[in-house]
């Protein structure tokens, strides 16, 4: 009997979830995998016809589709609504494109976080005051089944997701031929850690408040340069996301756990780390979006988003946002100050952490403080060099 060509020769992949979506026999499950990670399962290897649709839109299968294209027009900005701004990660401009075409007809595929799962997941909405779900990061994978299966032909999409998922979609959306307007906002990705980390960290913070009915990423209220934080609630009158009373609030500068682990690339996903086609100025989106981190906006706490356009589409959006928003040109290597160029590495570490991770037993926080040190020490040279840097630069 032949074999069969298709997703489940993959045993690491993204997680977009498209192979899914496209499968004319319904044969592909996207799970989380024992590591924590979403990856492709096929339920019955028999029922496959060889169609190779799975591979054929898999962006970890294929190249970069944009691989060639380089940015339109780069820019700083924010929204000159000073709610939106605040309570957004960065300068607010992802919900400034939302409310810009909405009432032009767009539905708004974007992620929300789902606090009786625990998991982040893309949801669709055609109404200005469902936006809120969508307000702010959400450091996982999202479940992007029920939202991409929903998308019906002729219809116009605003589509928020990682870089990957963006290129999936394009490939989709052309061999299914949906014909419809779609618009793509992708954004400087890290990369996504272990869900089994996230949960984790939940048990934890359950401990503290009780039953979780409120999640917060990147809460302003120290600033917008200390606001790798995580806010939250265990009552159902706390979804108002500009609320600073948090039953729970923790801070990367101040040890935080999950962003430790995340941010320390102690347990991101394999493909991040090897395949990742998609860092710096490398993106299939009409816009991408992230925060101008650097030297130009240090001083500035409120936010600022860094905007890079890689479409004429794409950039004739950004200028109609000029009316509701403050956007600022600028060359793209300022734009994109502070972001990643490189995929990240795992740690040195990744391997005895993944193992407490997976454990049933809790988390051994002594010695995952030690080995946060470690890091801490790591990248000492670094600091200082980086502040010998902006020393000479503000001196010249």
């Amino acid at each position: 009997m032949k074999e069969k060509d298709n997703v489940g020769k993959y045993n690491q992949c993204y997680g977009c979830g498209v192979c899914s979506v496209i499968c004319p026999t319904e044969i592909i499950d996207i799970r989380l995998n024992e590591d924590g990670f979403l990856t492709p399962h096929i339920s019955n290897n028999d029922k496959c016809i060889n169609c190779g649709l799975c591979l054929r839109v898999c962006s970890y299968n294929k190249e970069n589709l944009f691989e060639n294209i380089k940015p339109v027009a780069s820019y700083g900005g924010w929204s000159n609504n000073p709610e939106n701004r605040l309570i957004a990660s960065s300068g607010g401009i992802a919900g400034e494109i939302s409310d810009l075409l909405i009432p032009k007809g767009f539905n708004v595929c974007a992620v929300e976080y789902d606090t009786e799962s625990g998991t982040a997941k893309h949801f669709i909405t055609d109404k200005l005051d469902c936006l809120h779900k969508a307000v702010g990061s959400k450091y996982i994978q999202s479940n992007t089944l029920p939202a991409f299966n929903s998308f019906i032909k002729g219809k116009r999409y605003l589509i928020i997701g990682t870089p990957c998922q963006i290129d999936t979609l394009r490939r989709y959306i052309s061999i299914k031929k949906l014909d419809g307007e779609f618009v793509f906002v992708d954004f400087f990705c890290h990369g996504t850690p272990s869900y089994l980390a996230w949960k984790k960290y939940l048990e934890i913070v359950k401990k503290q408040i009780g039953n979780i009915t409120f999640i917060n990423w990147r809460n302003k209220k120290t600033g917008w340069h200390d606001s790798w934080a995580i806010g939250a609630n265990s009552d159902d009158n706390s979804s108002n996301q500009t609320n600073s009373q948090f039953k729970y609030y923790s801070r990367f500068t101040k040890g935080d756990l999950f962003y430790n682990l995340f941010l320390g690339d102690y347990c991101m996903n394999p493909a991040c780390c090897d395949a990742c086609k998609y860092k710096y100025d490398h993106s299939c989106a009409d816009i991408r979006i992230g925060d101008f981190w650097g030297p130009t906006y240090k001083k500035d706490e409120k936010g600022v988003s860094s905007i890079v356009t890689f479409t004429q589409k794409g950039n004739d959006i950004i200028e109609q946002l000029k009316d509701s928003c403050t956007i600022i040109p600028y060359p793209f290597t300022q734009a994109a100050e502070g972001q990643m160029k490189k995929n990240v590495s795992p740690s040195f570490f990744t391997p005895l952490v993944m193992k407490m991770l997976k454990s049933n037993e809790p988390l051994n926080l002594p010695l995952l403080k030690i080995i946060f040190f470690f890091r801490f020490l790591r990248d000492i040279p670094l600091r200082v060099f980086l502040k010998l840097k902006s020393i000479i630069r503000n001196n010249a």
